[in-house]
């Protein structure tokens, strides 16, 4: 099989999974931490199962990767640039993603706002195992070969940049630039602990930990503050709303409009359910 073939496959196959745990989560109502997790441990054992042991892989394409990349510019930067660069334009200049901030800071608001969250959420875990496959990818670009012990243990790493870089776990809040930069910190600091040479590997472990633990610290805070901001900047709004006014008042704003109806219906019917 050719390698272009294999990466459409890998590609169309994580896209699949991730819009399958994002059906599950949205139309069965399952814990996505759960759901996510067991897709997890479902894909790495299928690749145990089709290898236990690193695979090699020897094809021109990927003697041409690495000639490109070594003569010219590499290859997993090239894809990380343009990756980065997509990522934030979807996140701040589509709707889509101002979709997905909205549910982020608050579902029932989204709601009554009339958002598509259901297609949101099945669209977003699409994207995220898109990205996930696409990073497997780039990983057989990086070794020239494959295995299924590659990234163990990365989620938690990625987590650590998230949070270091600004984004709020509870939703709503954070920037792609601002996971960057928290990579860049974790990056920084796996290189002193190298450089240093009478370190042990698990002080960066310790050193992370540490930096986590201030930052989440720091959280409250600085959410506090930039509530107070906002409400000196707009005396009407209510620093504990956004918009300023109750749900109830929400609901008969946007119920008094022509298409209220149709977009209070995925609000009603999460009303039905007891999600409300």
């Amino acid at each position: 099989m050719h390698p272009l073939l294999a990466i459409a496959v890998a590609v169309v196959l994580g896209t699949g999974l991730g819009a399958g745990m994002g059906a599950l989560i949205r139309f069965m109502e399952l814990p996505a931490f759960l759901v996510t997790l067991a897709g997890m441990f479902f894909i790495r054992g299928v690749g145990f199962v089709i290898s236990l042991e690193a695979v090699t892989i020897k094809h021109r394409f990927y003697d041409a990767i690495s000639d490109f990349s070594l003569q010219t510019f590499p290859v997993v930067t090239l894809v990380f640039l343009v990756a980065l660069a997509a990522a934030i334009y979807v996140a701040h200049s589509t709707r889509f993603g101002r979709n997905i901030y909205a549910i982020g800071g608050n579902e029932q608001s989204a709601m009554l706002m009339g958002l598509p969250v259901g297609s949101t959420k099945v669209w977003l875990y699409a994207l995220s195992g898109f990205c996930s496959s696409l990073a497997g990818v780039v990983y057989t670009f990086y070794t020239s070969s494959g295995n299924a012990t590659a990234g163990t243990m990365l989620e938690l790493d990625a987590i650590a940049a998230v949070v270091i870089g600004g984004t709020l776990l509870s939703g709503g809040v954070g920037y792609v630039f601002g996971t960057l930069i928290g990579v860049l910190i974790l990056g920084l600091i796996q290189t002193i602990v190298t450089f240093e040479g009478t370190l042990s590997s698990w002080w960066t472990k310790i050193a992370i930990g540490a930096l986590l633990l201030a930052f989440i610290l720091a959280k409250p805070r600085s959410e506090e503050l930039m509530r107070t901001f906002r409400g000196l900047a707009e005396p009407g709004l209510n620093p504990e709303s956004e918009s300023g006014l109750p749900a109830s008042c929400l609901l008969s704003e946007v119920a008094a409009r022509p298409d209220g109806a149709r977009r209070l219906r995925p609000f009603r019917r999460a009303q039905r359910r007891g999600r409300l």
